[in-house]
């Protein structure tokens, strides 16, 4: 499944995966497997966690706190770090000009 959603990322948006994706060998689909393990193991809990709280202001709790967790964890994943910030938009760069010169 990693393989193919790889492939169609190449196809459609990066011509630069593909030679990144053969640098990294296997530890990009390991990273990956592990992450889908872990955010489905959390979604499962998250899941018991609110049916057992019924309905009132335990529920409520949980939903609020969701919900400060999913932010969180979406601002980490869209504002790179410093030391990353750099690199990912030199990559992009790279990536556009690579793009532009295969399509002339």
């Amino acid at each position: 499944m990693i393989d193919t959603v790889q492939r169609d990322i190449r196809r459609h948006y990066s011509v630069i995966l593909g030679p990144a994706d053969l640098l990294a060998g296997p530890t990009d689909e390991l990273l990956t497997e592990v992450g889908i393990r872990v955010v489905r193991d959390k979604t499962w809990d998250n899941a018991v966690a609110l049916t057992d709280a019924g309905d009132g202001p335990a529920r409520e709790r949980i939903l609020q706190w969701l919900d400060r967790q999913v932010g969180a964890t979406a601002r980490t994943l869209y504002a790179p770090t410093r030391i990353l910030g750099p690199v990912v938009g030199l990559v992009r760069r790279l990536d556009r000009a690579l793009a532009r010169w295969i399509r002339s």
